[in-house]
C-alpha cells in the first residue's frame, strides 16, 4: 500500500522542482512593446556568489547601457528561496533607480522608482514595465 502513495509523492515533488526553475528570473528579457520609452532589454545571470542584472534603456539611435549590477534575490520569507522576485539598484550620478522584479505569469514585471539627485526639479516617479523571454515569440 505504500507504494501506491510514493509514486504521487514523487511525480509531485518532480512537478515543484521543474515548476521553480521555469520560473526563475534567470535569461535575457526584451520590452513586450518595441515602441517602449522605458526599458528595452535586461539579462540576468549566475556570477559566483550570487546574480548580476545588466539593463538597457531607450535611446537614440541605440539604446543606452546602464551597466551590470548586483541583483539581490526576495522572497516571501527566510525560507523561500525561489527567485522568483529581485531587486537592484544603479546609481547613474544624476539619480538613483531601485528596481524591483517579479514573475507575472510568464511576464517579467519591473518597477522602476527613480529619484533625482541632481537638482533638476524634476519629479521623482515610478513606473511598471512588461519584459518577455528573449526566445519567446510576440503573439
Amino acid at each position: 500500500m505504500k507504494r501506491v502513495f510514493l509514486l504521487p509523492a514523487i511525480l509531485t515533488m518532480a512537478a515543484v522542482v521543474t515548476f521553480g526553475q521555469a520560473t526563475s528570473l534567470e535569461g535575457e528579457w526584451v520590452a513586450v512593446s518595441a515602441s517602449t520609452r522605458g526599458i528595452t532589454r535586461i539579462v540576468i545571470a549566475p556570477e559566483r556568489d550570487g546574480y548580476t542584472v545588466e539593463a538597457w534603456g531607450k535611446c537614440h539611435p541605440n539604446d543606452c547601457e546602464w551597466g551590470k549590477v548586483i541583483l539581490t534575490a526576495v522572497g516571501d520569507s527566510v525560507e523561500d528561496n525561489s527567485f522568483t522576485r529581485g531587486f537592484a539598484v544603479w546609481e547613474p550620478g544624476f539619480a538613483s533607480k531601485y528596481l524591483v522584479f517579479s514573475l507575472d505569469r510568464r511576464m517579467l514585471r519591473v518597477q522602476t522608482v527613480t529619484i533625482f539627485r541632481d537638482r533638476s526639479r524634476r519629479a521623482s516617479y515610478r513606473i511598471v514595465e512588461y519584459l518577455r523571454r528573449s526566445e519567446e515569440t510576440i503573439p
